[in-house]
């Protein structure tokens, strides 16, 4: 059996699984059309007003990344995180001003409710998106593949049919009432490919 891999994609999950590989034994190459590495786990600035906001170049971060994945690869000790210190503005068109999306869930709650009269529970939205959060990297670093039995032992049904085997739209609907907060959050929870928010494959 050959020990070369051909990794392509020099984003954090080709970087991890590189770095795993080379480890233990295997002569990896990896292929990046980028000029620079890191995929989504890359930042740039913009300015707006006249002030310096730095972002996720990448639809996703490091959220998903368990600190075990930096601790065995070395990143922990060559890697400075980046977490933005200032909020996330939305804009929808004919807005005179943003809207702020805040960390902290009972400002977000009212912000959204002032600016788009939003009458939802983004407080459970956010706590159960934690609990299927951890479910699945504990799976993750047990090397668990995911199964419904064990979400429904671990998530109980509800959150199971929600999360899971559902659709974006039911669950968008679940725990939002106003039509910007569901497309805002559905960027957060839809898949991105070619599927319809109410089909099953759509989160």
């Amino acid at each position: 059996m050959s020990r070369k891999i051909i990794i392509i994609g020099a984003g954090i999950n080709g970087l991890v699984a590189a770095n795993y590989l080379q480890r233990n034994g295997y002569e990896v190459s990896i292929i990046e059309a980028k000029a620079k590495v890191g995929g989504a786990c890359t930042s740039e600035t913009v300015t707006l007003a006249g002030k310096d906001y730095r972002y996720a170049s990448g639809a996703s971060v490091l959220g998903l990344m368990q600190r075990f994945i930096f601790e065995e690869t070395g990143l922990s000790k060559k890697l400075k995180t980046f977490v933005p210190e200032s909020p996330k503005l939305v804009f929808f068109p004919n807005d005179s001003e943003p809207t702020v999306i805040y960390r902290n869930p009972k400002d977000l709650d009212r912000e959204l409710r002032d600016k788009w009269g939003e009458q939802g529970n983004i407080e459970a939205f956010r706590e159960d998106e934690s609990r299927v959060i951890d479910f699945l990297q504990t799976g993750y670093r047990d090397a668990v593949t995911p199964n419904l039995e064990d979400a429904r032992s671990n998530l109980g049904e509800t959150l199971t049919n929600l999360w899971i085997t559902g659709d974006a739209k039911t669950l968008l609907d679940h725990y939002f009432t106003s039509d910007r907060a569901k497309i805002y959050m559905a960027m957060t929870v839809a898949e991105s490919g070619p599927v319809s928010i109410r089909e099953k494959s759509s989160h």
